[in-house]
């Protein structure tokens, strides 16, 4: 995923942020996202501040900028998923004003490029909603392969 020079990654920076003064402005992108995108309610969630604060500690929470203006964060934190060690994606959210633009490759990229940096070896893994299609589709325009799928079912 690092090596890959998509669309829009000259649009897109990450910077470390300097505390989580961010967040209000963070839930303000998941409210606006739940206004346009009802079905994600429930599906996906606005994650804690302690949570993000955890990423943070491990060095693995960003600010996404575009074109210079804030547009949203990536977090994840290391864990092991099913026997494998690696770097597990819990957040990538990008704002109204920067949202269907086609930049969701291009943050994947930047982060997995800093990943690399410190881990060459690292795997990013992660869970994405089946209901959240434009997520979906921005990880596989950034090069992240389907390795498998949980499906719940009541009973």
């Amino acid at each position: 995923m690092a090596a890959r020079q998509g669309a829009g990654l000259a649009r897109v920076t990450l910077h470390r942020p300097a505390d989580l003064n961010f967040y209000p402005r963070y839930v303000e992108a998941y409210n606006q996202m739940f206004l346009e995108r009802p079905a994600m309610q429930g599906a996906v969630r606005i994650e804690s501040k302690k949570t993000l604060a955890e990423s943070d500690a491990e060095g693995l929470l960003y600010e996404i900028a575009v074109d210079g203006v804030w547009a949203g964060i990536v977090a994840a934190r290391h864990q092991v998923i099913a026997g494998i060690s690696g770097t597990y994606m819990i957040e990538i959210l990008l704002d109204r004003v920067a949202r269907g633009q086609r930049l969701g490759p291009a943050v994947h990229q930047r982060f997995a490029t800093y990943v690399a940096a410190t881990d060459p070896s690292a795997v990013i893994t992660g869970t994405i909603a089946a209901v959240n299609e434009p997520s979906l589709e921005a990880a596989t325009r950034a090069g992240r392969v389907e390795i498998g799928a949980w499906h719940w079912a009541d009973v």
